[in-house]
């Protein structure tokens, strides 16, 4: 048996090599449904993950930004898609208080945050042999990461600016090669310009995008 301490400091037996999945069905399906990740002494880590020791366990949930998620995991077993000419969803960009809007962005930047460390272990991991298919999943990370660092810096805060240098650390220590990818493709290089200065037209070349793009 091994004690698994929950949310208000709640300590729980369960079987050794249990998962975070089976811990949130047991609390309540609610919590099992909205999951999308777990952490484990504040390391992100998959649901299905063995929990083998001790440990302290938390269970997000109403985590934004996870159809992010839902696009690149999959990937892994797809052998083949089909295009359908069918608006199946519509989105009106700028409306206030949407999920990609730059404010309420900021304001739920851990989510974001939580998203992308969950997709750097996901593709440090799984490496596909196939080409084509590792280039659309290390794009999409590049995407995310550029992203995140666009946020942090149109905060300007002192907080945002160490939790964009925490997710590229958070990189580096997960996957060196990977890190070393991401830091020289266009969008690492122009979104980690070195010094205010460079933080300065990094954040310019983010506004000048999103006038031309009518985002956010």
């Amino acid at each position: 048996m091994i004690n698994v301490e929950l949310k208000g400091g709640v300590v729980n037996q369960y079987e050794e090599n249990i998962t975070p999945a089976e811990i949130a069905r047991s609390i309540s399906m609610g919590l099992y449904k909205s999951c999308c990740a777990a952490r484990v002494d504040d390391i992100v880590c998959d649901l299905r993950t063995p929990l083998d020791k001790d440990c302290k366990l938390e269970l997000p949930k109403h985590t934004f930004y996870v159809d992010n998620i839902y696009v690149c995991k999959p990937m892994l077993f797809v052998k083949t898609l089909m295009y359908l000419n069918v608006d199946l969803y519509h989105y009106f960009i700028g409306r206030e208080g949407q999920s990609v809007n730059e404010q309420t962005m900021i304001k739920r930047i851990d989510q974001q945050l939580l998203v992308d460390r969950i997709l750097i272990e996901f593709l440090s991991e799984n490496k596909p042999e196939i080409k084509n298919l590792y280039k659309f999943l290390f794009k999409y990370l590049d995407m995310m990461m550029c992203v995140t660092s666009s946020i942090c810096l149109a905060g300007k805060t002192k907080e945002l600016l160490q939790k964009r240098k925490d997710i590229w650390a958070f990189a580096k220590e997960t996957d060196k090669d990977l890190y070393k990818e991401l830091k020289k493709s266009f969008l690492g290089v122009t979104m980690n310009l070195p010094g205010p200065v460079g933080r300065f037209f990094s954040r310019t070349g983010y506004r000048i995008t999103q006038k031309l793009f009518g985002f956010n």
